[in-house]
């Protein structure tokens, strides 16, 4: 397939997603987005917004495969992790999304709004003595309470390695 027909084609898809995804026909948006994977299918922005698609329709639990997918194309990619934490927050899984959230936070410390979903996490699963952790933002010491990957000063000027990557959990 030559690059003019694969571009096309990228943009039939998104703009089959922009068109959906704006009146809300969450469905066509998913099927768009399937189509465009079944030509592109490691592209982990895609899956990311697979992902969100079916969350925005509701469907955290179908969304989490994607976000997963999205992960393991791209380890590194703070946003899938805080789609991911999302999803469980909907999900009412805050241990999860807790430590979604402290790896989005780790890979993208200005990403600050998350230290507010963060203790609403904390709040959910009465996690009452880590909550001053999360009002002071120290990073480091949530290590000992959660699984998560510590990047010192986030990923600028860190190239995705193999080594250190973060660990995808809840895999459906």
């Amino acid at each position: 397939m030559g690059l003019v027909s694969l571009l096309r084609g990228a943009l039939t898809f998104l703009y089959l997603f922009l068109s959906d995804n704006v009146n809300r026909d969450y469905d066509a948006a998913v099927n768009a987005f399937e189509r465009a994977l079944e030509q592109r299918p490691d592209d982990y922005q895609l899956w990311n917004k697979l992902g969100a698609t079916l969350a925005n329709g509701n469907q955290s639990e179908k969304a989490l495969p994607a976000y997963n997918r999205a992960l393991k194309l791209r380890p590194r990619y703070a946003r899938a992790w805080l789609n991911m934490a999302i999803s469980y927050s909907n999900l009412q899984n805050y241990e999860e999304a807790a430590r979604c959230y402290l790896q989005t936070l780790s890979l993208n410390p200005a990403a600050i709004h998350c230290w507010s979903y963060l203790r609403i996490a904390l709040s959910c699963s009465e996690k009452w003595d880590l909550i001053p952790l999360a009002a002071s933002q120290d990073l480091a010491a949530f290590r000992e309470h959660y699984d998560f990957v510590l990047y010192e000063n986030g990923l600028s000027g860190v190239p995705d390695e193999p080594s250190g990557q973060p660990q995808v959990h809840g895999e459906n």
